[in-house]
């Protein structure tokens, strides 16, 4: 394979890389939406709220997942493990 080949395989993915990040910093962040939610790989993870009815959320995750939690339950659980 010639080094020109090679160098544009490596822009054409650097491109696309710079796109895809630019086009995640273009969305929209809503302060009233946005949160934070435990996740068992990373920890916590961004996610937008979709609904909620009283202490009962729906989220849906920056990987794409539907998420229900109680709110009260979960800070339970945090307080727990300072308690």
């Amino acid at each position: 394979m010639k080094l020109e080949n090679i160098l544009e395989i490596f822009l054409k993915k650097a491109f696309l890389k710079a796109l895809a990040l630019q086009s995640e910093a273009a969305k929209k962040y809503d302060a009233k939406k946005s949160v934070w939610v435990p996740d068992p790989e990373d920890g916590f993870i961004a996610a937008d709220i979709k609904s909620n009815k009283g202490d009962q959320y729906i989220v849906y995750t920056a990987k794409g997942n539907e998420v229900r939690f109680d709110l009260l339950g979960l800070n339970r659980s945090v307080l727990s493990n300072w308690i």
